[in-house]
């Protein structure tokens, strides 16, 4: 079984992702073969971000259940 397809389970979680550039946290929405998106919460006011890491970029992920 591949990370992507491991990552399909916990669509709709919270997660926080470790990469080279920091650490990024918030609600995994989707998932490729390669790559995740996360959707990060922003200010008040402001709409969320969508952030997406390719996979083999992850050093690791948290899962926050």
């Amino acid at each position: 079984m591949t990370l992507s397809q491991r990552l399909r389970a916990f669509i709709g979680s919270q997660v926080q992702v470790m990469t080279a550039a920091g650490m990024v946290t918030g609600k995994l929405v989707a998932v490729t073969a390669t790559t995740i998106d996360v959707e990060t919460s922003a200010p008040p006011g402001y709409p969320p971000t969508v952030v997406t890491i390719n996979i083999n970029m992850i050093g690791f992920i948290r899962i926050l259940v």
